[in-house]
């Protein structure tokens, strides 16, 4: 990809270029391409619709502006230009996917966006978890882990669809039903190693270590050693206070690459009271995507070695209030409708740039096993 200085200079030229000639689709393509890759929706999306509006008859140019009006967060915008390349391309899945996912993003019902794009592309995975985050959002869970479970028993490998069904299940409180899918999975294709590896990764959600510890027996029993089998168990022993296990498998397993891991090394070592060790191993886990739990591990480190580093961090200067009352929408708007508000923790979506997905709901940790956070 061209750096962002080349981006807003190729902009810049194709700009002048569509203006020149505005009916130029392949310039204004170039320019919503440009501009998404860099972030220069604001600066493309003006000139952009006027030639869609002059072309008129270009789906894909339509599509394009619905992006760029997603990227600013003009929702209204962005559905209706999606709509309008849905008419002009109504067999196009990427713009139907378009559509349902926007719709979706506004806190509007969904379902039936998703189930008219899943008849152009049945087994489609993003369409299908889409479609699950929808029935979420209005309320259907039970609805939205039976559809799953469903198509699970005719596609046990699909890996994704496990994970969603646990998280739904997670959602509604029954974390003890989180693996149903993966366990009738594993009957049928013991020696998958992805699917003990996922069995692994949900229990490390919901299990307990000793459910940890059992289903990693199980692993190596029918799929051998792996890496991620000896990430899980290193987690559950230091979760079970087992520190002198835990360290014997951190210090052998190699965390390149997978910034959950080190961070749970971190966790491990604060576990541990080795103030010292968490501070040197989470520094350079504050530039990746555990930048704010990194760094809160290293405060609390400061706090423990009574380092002086810790007033820096907390200081007012490093701390602002701001007021966006006014840049909020309606309250109600950040539950799903006919989810109780006191389970908000569980049934709140996270919505990203890629689109909306089902996350898992906050867990409570206890040796006993995690339950839901209310």
């Amino acid at each position: 990809m061209i750096s962002r200085e080349v981006g807003r200079a190729t902009l810049k030229i194709a700009l002048q270029r569509l203006a020149a000639r505005p009916r130029d689709a392949q310039t204004a393509q170039q320019i919503a391409d440009i501009a998404l890759d860099h972030g220069f929706e604001a600066e493309a999306v003006s000139a952009l619709e006027a030639s869609a509006r002059l072309i008129g008859q270009s789906p894909t140019l339509w599509q394009m502006l619905a992006l760029l009006h997603r990227a600013l967060e003009a929702t209204e915008e962005a559905i209706a230009a999606f709509q309008r390349a849905a008419r002009l391309a109504p067999r196009d899945v990427r713009i139907a996917h378009g559509l349902a996912l926007t719709t979706q993003e506004a806190g509007r019902p969904a379902v039936a966006l998703y189930d008219a794009a899943l008849k152009l592309a049945p087994l489609d995975g993003e369409l299908l978890l889409g479609r699950s985050a929808a029935l979420v959002a209005e309320g259907a869970m039970e609805r939205a882990a039976s559809c799953l479970a469903a198509l699970l028993v005719h596609h046990p490998g699909w890996l994704a669809g496990h994970h969603a069904f646990a998280k739904i299940k997670a959602m509604e409180g029954r974390a003890d039903a989180a693996t149903e899918t993966l366990h009738a999975a594993l009957r049928l294709h013991p020696r998958d190693p992805n699917l003990h590896a996922a069995h692994l990764a949900i229990l490390a959600r919901v299990g307990t270590p000793d459910s940890i510890l059992s289903a990693v027996t199980e692993a190596r029993g029918r799929a051998g050693s792996l890496p991620a089998f000896a990430k899980a168990e290193a987690m559950a022993r230091s979760e079970a206070d087992d520190i002198a296990g835990a360290d014997a498998i951190f210090a052998t397993t190699d965390a390149t690459g997978d910034p959950a891991f080190a961070l749970a090394r971190v966790r491990h070592e604060l576990r541990a009271v080795r103030p010292e060790s968490v501070d040197r191993l989470a520094e350079p886990l504050t530039a990746t995507g555990e930048a704010v739990t990194a760094w809160a591990y290293r405060a609390t480190a400061w706090r423990m070695l009574d380092d002086p580093r810790l007033d820096w961090l907390e200081s007012s200067e490093m701390v602002g209030v701001y007021d966006i009352a006014d840049q909020l929408p309606p309250l109600d708007r950040l539950r799903p409708a006919g989810i109780d508000p006191s389970h908000r923790r569980a049934s709140l979506r996270r919505v990203r740039r890629q689109g909306v997905d089902l996350v898992w709901p906050r867990m409570k940790r206890g040796r006993r096993g995690r339950h839901l956070e209310r």
